[in-house]
């Protein structure tokens, strides 16, 4: 432990850094997470957030960081320039765009088979129904963004898709395409990605070099060959939907961003955001209970009774990312966890409480290894700091290091709405 040199009179004031990576001097644009002797006394040094300058870019300050923007918000260059490099991650190879982009640039797939790997993860699923799932998925939105940002470093952050906003509506022929779909199978035929492909004929050769543990590995295709789940019987060749538009309340929204209390940890936040609860008493109020589920049902929807096993991509837990409102929804999800972190700077010393063992699964309460906070997040295809290129480590990141690098004074990016907060 070392001491800080900004010591109160009467508090002395102790500096953690349990980071497995070296990083560099703080900065005054980075946390520095203290506590008084007492706290420090009674912590497990392996559960304190590190102080250290995070990881990624924000090194040098906020003007440096990437500025997240509702999609409807951004200027039609903006815009444009999102939607293009999109379709060129679509319709890219991956070994030809790694060539001329670089060594970020991902396919498109390589998203949805790396989200479909975690799903399937012989252990259970490593990035939904738990403490884990923000913690993954904001890895995976930022590795994306990555890739958004080799192909075109002009794009200011992946946009996020504030659900509570209907005017004008996303999910539309001027914008992301209609839901339902309006082609003759739902397939969205309209809209910025009209016809956009889900890949047929699908191997995992492409992506075999980034498999870390082969012991896990469970994913299995739709038996039509597509890049759907096991189970899927979908046999469109596009993004499809069969369900109908989503809009969240504004005020539910508030509620979860803004949690408080005694008892209010990762956890709670997470079950507010997936559940519309606390504790199993409920506190949202609008028709939609869950900011993260209620759209991949609602939007991705089942034929029913012409085909019950048929699901809309968005509604396919595996390979959801098939539908290009993916990323956008998972980064609104981001954001509100950023504002709740922010409210409970408080906690930030204990990884906001995000659970060191016995973390366990909603609502079923199962147990199992991967998702607690010192283990490798989905080991299976993991995270590094190589991978992101924050360092030349290739150790997996862990959800600490989630946590620590994806908090809101130290993510290489910041929310439209958090900035003037974050600049006081």
């Amino acid at each position: 432990m070392i001491a800080s040199t900004f010591v109160p009179v009467a508090v002395l004031v102790l500096l953690v850094c349990a980071s497995a990576f070296s990083a560099p001097a703080a900065t005054s644009s980075t946390p520095c997470l203290q506590m008084d002797s007492a706290e420090a006394a009674n912590a497990d040094p392996s559960l304190l957030c590190p102080v250290c300058s995070p990881m990624g870019s924000n090194a040098t300050g906020e003007a440096a960081r990437r500025v997240r923007r509702e999609v409807r918000s951004l200027s039609p260059e903006q815009l444009a320039r999102v939607v293009r490099a999109m379709h060129v991650m679509k319709e890219t190879p991956q070994a030809e765009g790694e060539s001329f982009f670089g060594q970020h640039f991902k396919s498109w797939d390589y998203f949805v088979v790396k989200h479909a790997v975690t799903t399937t993860d012989a252990r259970g699923d490593q990035g939904h129904f738990s403490a884990a799932f923000i913690s993954w998925h904001a890895a995976l939105v930022y590795e994306f963004e990555n890739a958004l940002l080799a192909i075109d470093p002009a794009i200011e952050g992946v946009p996020y898709w504030d659900s509570a906003r209907t005017d004008p509506p996303l999910l539309s022929p001027d914008l992301f395409g209609s839901v339902p779909g309006t082609g003759s199978g739902s397939e969205v035929v309209d809209g910025l990605f009209a016809s956009f492909p889900v890949t047929q004929n699908f191997s995992m050769a492409p992506y075999e070099r980034w498999i870390d543990n082969e012991d896990t590995f469970a994913f299995v295709p739709a038996a039509t060959g597509a890049l759907r789940s096991e189970k899927n019987t979908v046999d469109t060749v596009a993004v499809t939907r069969y369900g109908s538009p989503f809009a969240y309340e504004a005020a539910d929204f508030e509620t979860c961003r803004t949690l408080l209390g005694s008892g209010v940890r990762w956890e709670q936040w997470y079950e507010c955001v997936e559940l519309g609860s606390v504790n199993g008493v409920r506190l949202v109020k609008g028709q939609h209970i869950s900011l993260h589920s209620g759209p991949h049902v609602t939007i991705g929807g089942t034929r029913k009774k012409l085909q019950p096993h048929a699901m809309g991509d968005f509604k396919d837990v595996v390979t959801s990312p098939n539908d290009p409102v993916f990323m956008l929804h998972h980064a609104n999800l981001d954001r509100s966890k950023m504002w709740w972190m922010l409210h409970n700077e408080h906690l930030a010393s204990t990884y906001w409480g995000y659970p060191a063992s016995g973390a366990r699964t909603i609502p079923k309460q199962e147990m199992y290894p991967g998702i607690n906070l010192n283990e490798p997040m989905a080991s299976t295809w993991g995270f590094s700091a190589d991978l992101f290129g924050w360092g030349k480590s290739t150790q997996l990141l862990t959800h600490a290091d989630s946590l620590c690098n994806f908090s809101p004074r130290a993510a290489p990016y910041v929310y439209d709405d958090m900035q003037e907060v974050l600049a006081r």
